[in-house]
Parts: C-alpha cells; structure tokens; sequence
C-alpha cells in the first residue's frame, strides 16, 4: 500500500547502500520540477523507514519540498536492494563490495581497502585478496572466501612495478603477478624484478609466466636445474 508524507526525518539510510551520483540527483530534481513525479513510483523503505530503494528520488522530492510517496517492505532489506538494483540501474563490483564490507564481510573489507591503494581497482582487489579470478554471482552473493595471506607482498611488488610499467594495473598482469607470487619463492621474485623495467607488456597470463620463467632460467644450462612456471 502507498502512503504519502512530508515528514522528511522520519526517513533514513540503509548504511550498506550504494552512494548518491550527485549529477543523477541534479538531473532527477530538473526533470522532476519540470515534469512532476509519479507517485505511483513509490520509494520502498522496511518497517523502521530505511530506505531500500529510491535514495536518490527521496533526496530529489525533499529538495522541491514535496510529498514523499512510500511503501513498507517487511523482506529482507540487504537482499530485496540487491534484487531491485539487478533489474534497474545495474551495481557495480565496487557497489557489492561496499555493501558487503559494511555489513561486516573481513573478506571485502580487505578488497575495500586494497582497492583504495593508488586506484588499484576492485577487479584487480578482488584477484589479490582472493589469490584467484571469481566470478561476479560470487562478489553478488557476498560469499566470504579465505584471505589470501600474500596479498600485502603481491601489493608492493605491484608498486614497485608501476615505477617502471605503466600497464602494471592491467588486469592481466595483476593476475600474472598474483600467479608468480604462487609458483616462486622471495629471491626468485627479486630476479623479475630486476628485470621488470625492460618487460613489454603481454597479451596472455601465459606469456607472462612465460617471460618470468625465461628470466630466471636464462643462466642455467641443465634441463634438471630450470624453473617450469
């Protein structure tokens, strides 16, 4: 059922919910103030009047001072935002990860927080805290997944690497240095990384590994004693 008021503060935030884009709040209030609002579009807010859907339309009709049309929805408010976000305006990886970080995900936290370092990308987060490549329904679903216990060392060889790569954010190298940090020990990675400053940029985590395993062996004349990455 539609209910309608202009008591404005009895209204709050979801605090795992996505951040206001201020140019659609901009756009939103022109276009309302110049066309009017549907209040058969109600905002869906959950019992204790969080608002679940429509932030921004809230924010919107509260700056033209005008009535806000809402409807109360008892189920699940982390769940049913993610459902209305999946068929209206889609999220982002980063929207998911904030939402889970903040409802206490250490898994997410970790990614959050690598994501912040030198704009690292939550892709790119998502590889090192994880030690892998997931799948989206995965970040979606806010599975907690184990920490990667390297993920501070792959992030500084990364930031040793941007000093002479400036594709050293690609997500096929992260992944490729994510896969070195598995298959190497700590001299062997200070020996490609010595090498680092003359490596040319590749098209597969293959060729990486490829080039990596080139590097160490370059020395080394007995099949018996060679690296295989």
């Amino acid at each position: 059922m539609i209910q309608k008021t202009n008591n404005y503060e009895i209204f709050s935030f979801l605090q795992n919910n996505r951040g206001i884009a201020k140019t659609r709040l901009q756009s939103m209030v022109k276009s309302i103030n110049e066309n009017g609002y549907f209040m058969s579009r109600p905002i869906i807010v959950t019992p204790a009047m969080q608002i679940i859907d429509g932030q921004s339309r809230f924010l919107a009709l509260k700056q033209l001072n005008m009535e806000i049309p809402y409807c109360i929805e008892t189920a699940n408010p982390t769940k049913l935002m993610f459902t209305l976000n999946e068929i209206q305006s889609q999220w982002q990886f980063i929207d998911y990860i904030k939402a889970h970080a903040i409802a206490g995900s250490k898994f997410y936290k970790k990614v959050l927080e690598i994501s912040e370092i030198k704009s690292l990308q939550a892709s790119n987060a998502l590889i090192i805290v994880a030690g892998t490549k997931i799948k989206g329904n995965i970040v979606k679903k806010g599975v907690e997944l184990p920490i990667n216990t390297e993920y501070d060392k792959i992030v500084n060889y990364l930031i040793q690497c941007s000093q002479y790569l400036p594709y050293w954010k690609n997500n096929t190298f992260v992944f490729a240095i994510v896969n070195l940090f598995k298959k190497t020990n700590e001299a062997q990675r200070k020996l490609i990384l010595k090498k680092i400053p003359s490596l040319p940029q590749q098209i597969t985590i293959t060729d990486y590994m490829f080039v990596f395993e080139n590097i160490l062996n370059k020395y080394k004349k007995q099949d018996s004693l060679k690296i295989k990455l």
